[in-house]
């Protein structure tokens, strides 16, 4: 069993296992406020950390965060807490009573932070087009955007986050694929990296995730190139490490034939051990070569299981395998789910799986509880 616990103030001392928690990324186009969401509950924070998770990851919809994301490409526009969306300050769309109390996103947040559990703030695809890159309802977000929406975010979270703000990482986007920016250097070069100096500017102290470009994030896609090129135009804008400039590089991993997380059970063949340390000794190489020493976080990544796990055991093999990697900080898995928006009876809390079968697979490789007993639910 690793150590899970984390320190407030230095994220990369120990390795920590979470969990996503779903909701603002659900629904398909409806933003900002039509159904389709489920609320970031207490009752599911509480749920996350007494299974011994310190570590929880939110996805939200851009167009969730902002009343009108299109205000953001007006180029004198200033700063202005009214540009917020109502379901990421907190309102009563999510509830009043218990177990709605945490209200909504910010909230949840908070939540959180108060037991001094770490909080990364993830930006997430807008779907149902995810492979048509950086868009918003169809529209492709622009650099300025992107940038601005990033100084806004961190602006409002410097103002209004008062317990443990050192305890957010913010995650610049879930997975960019497709369309615009056109390749990693465009997506480098014109959105994550001033992005990174916008968020600096207003909070130094938080850790900051970004990604490949073009592959879904994958692990195992690394190797075509993007990663070297995001670690090289990293060096280039004087970002040289983890410890030292608080940049981290969100992965994610699957273990399905198609890495999707869709298809059920892991892929033999292409999930075997020699891959996984062909994956790992690439990512070791490239994060820690030429002058750099960065560190990364599986943020995303788990097995669908049906009535069985046929192969389970691969994948507890590869979170074995993180824990013991040399620039693996932790992960968080996909996902603890909520309770539904339009259905507040419909029970969430499933780890991507609804069987007893997949308990076995986490068993000894996420925290227990402090009865020291495994505690993530199915069904």
């Amino acid at each position: 069993m690793f150590n899970q616990k984390i320190e407030s103030t230095e994220l990369l001392s120990s390795f920590h296992a979470g969990t996503n928690i779903g909701g603002f990324d659900m629904g398909t186009d409806g933003c900002p406020n039509p159904g389709g969401y489920a609320c970031i509950s207490k009752d599911v924070i509480d749920f996350a950390y007494n299974s011994g998770l310190k570590l929880l990851r939110l996805p939200i919809f851009p167009c969730r965060i902002f009343k009108d994301f299109s205000l953001l490409s007006t180029s004198s526009l200033e700063y202005n807490e009214n540009l917020f969306n109502d379901l990421w300050k907190g309102t009563t769309l999510c509830g009043t009573s218990s177990p709605w109390n945490s209200g909504s996103y910010i909230p949840a947040v908070q939540y959180a932070l108060k037991k001094d559990m770490k909080v990364i703030i993830d930006v997430h695809n807008n779907m149902p087009h995810p492979e048509k890159g950086l868009q918003i309802q169809g529209t492709d977000i622009t650099p300025n955007q992107y940038i601005k929406m990033w100084n806004f975010i961190s602006i409002y979270i410097k103002n209004n986050i008062k317990d443990n703000l050192e305890n957010i990482l913010f995650e610049l986007f879930n997975e960019p694929t497709g369309g615009l920016p056109k390749d990693q250097h465009d997506y480098d070069i014109n959105f994550q990296i001033p992005a990174i100096k916008a968020i600096k500017k207003n909070t130094p102290n938080n850790f900051i995730l970004v990604t490949t470009w073009g592959n879904y994030s994958g692990v195992h896609a690394w190797n075509d190139g993007t990663l070297t090129e995001l670690i090289k135009n990293l060096k280039n804008a004087n970002f040289t490490g983890s410890q030292k400039d608080k940049i981290l590089i969100a992965g994610h991993q699957y273990c399905d034939k198609y890495y999707s997380g869709n298809s059920k059970n892991c892929s033999t063949e292409s999930f075997g051990k020699t891959l996984r340390d062909q994956w790992l000794k690439n990512t070791n190489t490239v994060l820690q070569s030429n002058g750099v020493n960065f560190k990364w976080i599986q943020t995303e990544g788990n097995v669908a299981c049906d009535k069985s796990c046929t192969n389970g055991n691969m994948y507890k093999e590869w979170l074995i395998q993180l824990q013991n990697d040399e620039t693996c900080i932790g992960y968080t898995l996909w996902l603890l789910l909520n309770k539904d928006i339009n259905n507040p009876s419909l029970e969430g809390g499933a780890i991507f799986g609804n069987d007893k079968s997949q308990i076995e697979i986490y068993n000894k490789v996420y925290p227990v509880n402090a009865h020291n007993e495994y505690q993530f639910p199915y069904g």
